[in-house]
Order: C-alpha cells, then structure tokens, then sequence
C-alpha cells in the first residue's frame, strides 16, 4: 500500500499528467473565491458556517479549504475539509505539515472520522448526530407528526402568518427574549453554530411568524450545496416568542420543508445534536474510550448548563435519519483542545 507522500507524488507527478499543485498557505483566497469553492463542494452542513466571523483558513490553490479558529494553543478545525472528497487525505496531510499547533477536528463525518484514523493515527470519537431530512418522503401525516399539526393550528388561531421574507427585520428583540430563556443566557453561542449575522447571505431563506404585522419568531436556513446546485438547507439560527406554547418552531418550520419540497430540493439537515451518542462506529474509525465516557457524563450531568436532551427531543419528533459526527485528535482525552472549542463557542 502506497504511502500518503508517495500517493501524493504519484498523483502530482508529470508523468501521470496531473498538475502539480500549489501547495500550502493560510489565509491566500479571497472570500468570493471561498464562496466559489463552498458552492462548488459544501455538501457539509456547516460549510456555509465558515464564512461566520472570526474565521481562519488554510488554503490550497486549485483544490480547496479548511476552516479553523485558534485558542489556548490549539488548532480546531471546524467540519470536512471544502474540497472534492478525493482531496480529503492531501488537504488534511498538507495542514498538519504546516501547523506548528495541535490540530484537532471537530463535526467531521465518518469518511472524514475514518481517514483521520486510519491514515493520520489520530482517535476519531463520536460527538453527536445529525438529524437528515428525506424531503422525497416529507409528510406531516401520521400520528408520529401530530406536533406539526397542532403547532399550526396553534398559529392560525393566534392569527400568526407564516411565510418567507427577502427584507431585512430587526430581529435583535427578538434574539434577546429568545436568549434570556435559554440555559447560556449570557451570550449567543458561534462556532458550532454560525451567529445571526454574517457578512455573506446569498442563498440564506429566511422564514418568519408574524402577529399583527411584526415578527414574532423566525428560522434562518443555511445552504448545502454540491456542484454549484443547492441540494438542501440546515436551520442554522431560529428564534421564537416563548409564549407559543406548542413552539412556534414546529410551525414555521412545516411551512418551510413544505416550500422546499415544492422547490424540488433533496434534503434538510437539522444539524447536530451534541452529545447524542450510539457508538456505532464503522471499520477503521478508532475512538477514544475515556472521551466517550466523558461525553456520556457531560451529556448526562450537565442539562443545566446546555439542554442536550431537549436537543435532540425536538429533532427526533421530525423523524428523519441520523447520522454521527465525530471529534478528532492525537490525544485520547484532548482536554485542552475542547476547553478551546468550549471558549470558541462561548460555552464557558
């Protein structure tokens, strides 16, 4: 079996008449360029979110980028790599060579989770699902979706409008009641999941609830794209009045998969749900033993600081299709490298 350097020079060389890439750089592409590369290969759920602010990039001319932040010394990259799957190994190798920090990766699939260890010997350790779904088989029918149902008769009874907007609100009163009724009160969480406002939303729908004319809660939706085709969408920010008692986001969100439907787009993905783990792992992915027991006690005794559960509760009434998503490292229990991910994210 070929090692990675030799596979890498094989692929390059001149006599297999492909070219040579350039090769390793941070910070070399402009951000239209990063959205051409995102429309081109950003079939991750947070591959839009990279474009949030704070943002640091390792960038490869021709092929493609990879997001990260710093923190305490360490280096957390944020999802796939947005290149062809094909370049996955050369992108990563090429990172680890240049990065003078500990890398370690966290929301990667289990390609991704795979190749991390199996080709770069680190521990690939399961951190939550994400929730897909099917919209070919979207229905609110049965009694399983009964939510939906209710939430929308909810709605018209309170002579709530759901539709989508192209205009600009004010959503900060919103933001900020939604927020004081939240476990971290104090500040709107970023990293894992992009804030509300970013530089670049070409391709972000925006679907509102309105009581006598003004927005009473709303969900923003992230593209997914491949091959420069929106394929689906992640609801990546959503805010409700808590005094909807059903949950305005069940509302808005049936008006929403219905309008994707129509469109013809292939999927929702509902994003992750931290901490929900089934240690199912597939051939070739090593996790970490002490990190999952970790994980299992974080999710288990610590509801009151962020509501894993209820998470993943709300997600799974969609019924849609889980799929893990993993965090790696070098270290069997990074505990560093997830104080810095906590930071990022304004956990702690």
């Amino acid at each position: 079996m070929d090692t990675l350097l030799e596979h890498q020079l094989k692929s390059t060389s001149v006599e297999s008449g492909h070219p040579i890439p350039s090769f390793k750089g941070f910070e070399l592409f402009s951000e239209y360029e990063r959205i051409e590369w995102i429309e081109k290969y950003g079939t991750h759920s947070m591959s839009f979110s990279t474009l949030q602010p704070n943002m640091r990039f390792f960038d490869v001319p021709d092929i493609g980028f990879i997001a990260y932040q710093d923190c305490f010394g360490e280096r957390i990259v944020l999802s796939n790599p947005v290149c062809a799957e094909g370049h996955y190994e050369l992108m990563i190798f090429q990172l680890l060579q240049a990065s003078k920090k500990p890398v370690s990766f966290i929301q990667v699939t289990p390609d991704v989770a795979t190749l991390l260890s199996a080709k770069f010997g680190m521990f690939s350790t399961e951190f939550g699902q994400e929730t897909i779904i099917d919209l070919k088989s979207w229905s609110l029918k049965g009694k399983k979706k009964q939510i939906f149902r209710t939430a929308l008769n909810q709605a018209k009874k309170l002579d709530i409008t759901i539709m989508e907007t192209f205009s600009n609100h004010d959503d900060d009163t919103i933001s900020d009641n939604w927020l004081s009724t939240r476990r971290c009160k104090q500040k709107e969480i970023r990293f894992l999941i992009r804030p509300k406002d970013i530089n670049h939303t070409n391709g972000v729908r925006r679907f509102y609830g309105y009581k006598d004319l003004q927005p009473v809660g709303f969900i923003h939706f992230d593209p997914i794209y491949q091959n420069n085709q929106i394929i689906g969408y992640v609801p990546n920010i959503s805010r409700a009045n808590n005094l909807f008692k059903q949950g305005l986001f069940y509302a808005i969100m049936a008006v929403a998969l219905e309008q994707f439907q129509s469109e013809g787009i292939k999927m929702v993905n509902l994003g992750l749900s931290p901490l929900s783990i089934k240690d199912k792992h597939q051939s070739g992915i090593v996790p970490s033993k002490p990190l999952s027991r970790l994980f299992r006690l974080t999710s288990r005794f610590g509801q009151r600081f962020y509501n894993f559960n209820g998470i993943q509760f709300t997600k799974s009434r969609f019924r849609g299709t889980d799929s893990p998503t993993y965090v790696a490292s070098r270290k069997s229990l990074p505990i560093k490298a997830f104080t810095a991910c906590f930071r990022l994210s304004r956990v702690i």
